[in-house]
C-alpha cells in the first residue's frame, strides 16, 4: 500500500471509535493532553507491530524526510487528529466525519510536502 491518505487513516481512525462509557473520546484527549502519543509512538513497536509497521509504509510513501523530521510531522498530524476528536466531543456538529477527512488530507500532503533545503542542510549537519 503506498497511499500516504489511506494509510494515515488506518493509523488514526481508530481513536475515531475508541469511547468510553459516556461515549467521549477520552483516550484521544488523554493522549493529547499528556503529549503521550508522540513520546510513546517510537517504543510501540513491541507491544504494537501493526502500528509500526504503518508507520514504517507512511514513511516509504511520502517525501524522503530525516527521520526526526518525518516523526515531528506525524505526531503533529496526530495532535491535530486527537485535538479534531475532543473538540467534536465538546461541540458535536454534523460535519464531524467531514472535519477528519480535512485532517486526513491535510496531513497527508503535510507528510508529502517535499522538505526545505534548510531543512536538509540542517540535519546533514547533524547526521555528519
Amino acid at each position: 500500500m503506498s497511499d500516504p491518505r489511506a494509510l494515515l487513516e488506518a493509523l488514526l481512525r481508530p481513536l475515531s471509535e475508541l469511547r468510553d462509557a459516556d461515549g467521549r473520546r477520552s483516550y484521544a484527549a488523554f493522549l493529547l493532553n499528556h503529549r503521550a502519543f508522540s513520546a510513546a509512538w517510537p517504543s510501540m513497536a513491541a507491544v504494537a507491530p501493526l502500528t509500526s509497521h504503518l508507520v514504517d509504509l507512511l514513511a516509504a510513501a511520502t517525501s524522503p524526510l530525516p527521520e526526526p523530521v518525518f516523526m515531528r510531522r506525524l505526531m503533529s498530524v496526530a495532535d491535530v487528529y486527537c485535538a479534531t476528536l475532543v473538540e467534536a466531543d465538546e461541540r458535536p456538529t454534523q460535519v464531524e466525519d467531514a472535519r477528519l477527512c480535512d485532517v486526513l488530507d491535510a496531513g497527508a500532503a503535510f507528510l508529502a510536502a517535499p522538505p526545505s533545503a534548510t531543512v536538509i542542510e540542517a540535519f546533514a549537519a547533524t547526521e555528519g
